[in-house]
């Protein structure tokens, strides 16, 4: 593990974890031009799915924890008689990562490469977050689009997001062979017509909002949708 902390990089851990995302999605914005190692990359976005579901993971034993702690209070000293409820605990599956540990350490390193490669300029420092002194726009700090979507005529999907004040969003679609970008989407929805499979699949989707093609704030939430073709 390495103690050194750019001046460019957040110290407190949501603050990034946020800086993270964009940093990710920045660089693959910029793949044809910076050409980074494609493992790394991949690993890279790999150990931040892992760290977000990780991160998910440990909210909702917090908040497990918290609902036990209160039903301990209400069996000792609540009234005689008053309903305890005991919130189910979930199935957790087990996970382990045989790489991709890290990530700090991940990106100090991919930087300095890219810092010497003959397309970086400061322009792509700033679109990488990578330039000192340099701070995200606060009114998009944390936010992130809040997405919703259905299966419609049981061959498409309606997808549909809050679009604020930003120019549309960055819609991306995991349909099991990993994140791919749909694009970047104006407005503030889209009909996804992607055959679906003949199985019962789960997709995934996400969004990051985009101002003057450039992402903003937070990656979404994942939204997941069960999707499945009609016997003909």
């Amino acid at each position: 593990m390495s103690d050194h902390h750019p001046a460019w990089m957040p110290d407190r851990e949501s603050d990034l974890v946020s800086w993270l995302q964009h940093y990710s999605l920045a660089m693959r914005q910029l793949m044809p031009s910076l050409r980074p190692p494609t493992v790394e990359l991949l690993t890279l976005q790999s150990s931040l799915t892992r760290l977000l579901d990780c991160r998910k993971r440990i909210t909702s034993l917090e908040t497990l924890l918290g609902s036990y702690i209160e039903a301990k209070r209400k069996l000792l000293y609540g009234r005689e008689g008053e309903p305890v409820d005991f919130a189910p605990i979930p199935a957790l599956a087990y996970s382990r990562a045989t790489r991709g540990s890290g990530i700090k350490d991940q990106v100090m390193r991919m930087t300095e490469r890219i810092r010497h490669s003959p397309a970086y300029t400061e322009a792509v420092g700033r679109d990488l977050g990578i330039v000192a002194g340099q701070k995200p726009a606060p009114e998009w700090a944390g936010k992130a689009p809040a997405l919703t979507g259905e299966v419609v005529g049981g061959n498409r999907i309606q997808l549909a997001w809050t679009r604020g004040r930003a120019d549309g969003v960055l819609l991306e679609a995991n349909r099991g062979e990993g994140w791919q970008a749909i694009g970047n989407i104006a407005g503030a929805g889209i009909t996804d017509r992607t055959p679906f499979p003949p199985s019962l699949t789960e997709w995934r989707y996400r969004a990051t909002y985009m101002v003057r093609n450039k992402p903003v704030g937070e990656v979404s939430p994942d939204l997941t949708i069960t999707v499945h073709a009609k016997p003909e």
